[in-house]
């Protein structure tokens, strides 16, 4: 049964959903393409003890929200680039979050992970950023061959407390609604799908989903999602902004499957460090 409380959404038991409950400044859409499993959010002003986030803020200017149908309308560039079929024949590069990255970038993080990037040579131009000493732990753009952006990925880590797997999925779900999704500076007009309790690589995660245009590029589709790693403190923060139109999205499901999407469904943790700093291998 869902759990409604102030100031948070309201999400509904597995399946679809007609509609979410948002703050008085967000409006309520239909919901036809998400199948969902429980999430009860708790009361927004619960404490999170700790939270390592440093997400760089985005700027999109101010946009006009557009409807969900939309992602299924694609123009230009869409017509002419297969990215599923790139996708599909692209290499995957093994990034590695590890002690060399600590090394290279001045920095100790409280996760070592990997995740496999897509490269095609001709077909596809992968740039990566990855800050040294703070900051978000990595940034990566895929750009058609003509330099058109497609996706924008950036990734970094936080901790969440909680006795159960439950309580630790409704914090995560907090967590992005309040503070991640808000450092995208969303225009007023953004229309939030909601969130869902998934899983990525068997871990148990948190997808939250907005749509928007940016101006200059069109019809944006947000996803973000919080990956609980296996100590159950350390999560990954996964921020993924795709191009709608230039990826001509069949709808929301099919984020998951996208440049970005095949990343993220790669994650494979590693090591953690502990209360002492100590790194201890999963």
């Amino acid at each position: 049964m869902a759990v409604q409380n102030p100031g948070c959404p309201r999400l509904t038991a597995c399946g679809s959903f007609p509609t979410i409950d948002h703050r008085e400044n967000r409006i309520p859409i239909p919901i036809l393409l998400l199948t969902l499993r429980q999430i009860s959010v708790i009361h927004r002003h619960l404490r999170i003890e700790r939270i390592d986030l440093m997400l760089r803020k985005i700027a999109l200017a101010t946009v006009l929200a557009l409807s969900l149908g939309t992602m299924a309308t694609a123009q230009d560039t869409a017509q002419d680039y297969d990215w599923r079929a790139i996708l599909e024949q692209s290499v995957k590069v093994q990034m590695k979050i590890d002690a060399g990255y600590e090394v290279s970038k001045e920095r100790v993080v409280p996760l070592h992970f990997t995740m496999g990037v897509p490269f095609s040579k001709g077909s596809l131009t992968t740039r990566t950023r990855f800050p040294k000493q703070r900051g978000n732990l990595g940034e990566l753009q895929f750009l058609s061959p003509d330099g058109t952006l497609l996706e924008y990925v950036t990734f970094s880590t936080g901790t969440i407390s909680g006795d159960t797997t439950d309580e630790r999925l409704k914090r995560l779900f907090v967590l992005i609604d309040e503070q991640v999704y808000p450092s995208l500076t969303p225009p007023p007009e953004a229309k939030i799908l909601g969130g869902r309790i998934t899983e990525v690589s068997g871990h148990p995660a948190v997808e939250f989903m907005s749509l928007f245009a940016d101006p200059a590029r069109g019809p944006v589709a947000a996803r973000i999602v919080g990956v609980i790693a296996p100590n159950r403190t350390d999560v990954v923060i996964f921020v993924q902004q795709t191009m709608r139109d230039k990826m001509a999205l069949a709808g929301p499901d099919e984020l998951a499957r996208t440049f970005g999407g095949a990343m993220l469904s790669s994650l494979t943790f590693q090591a953690y460090r502990d209360a002492s700093g100590a790194l201890i291998d999963f």
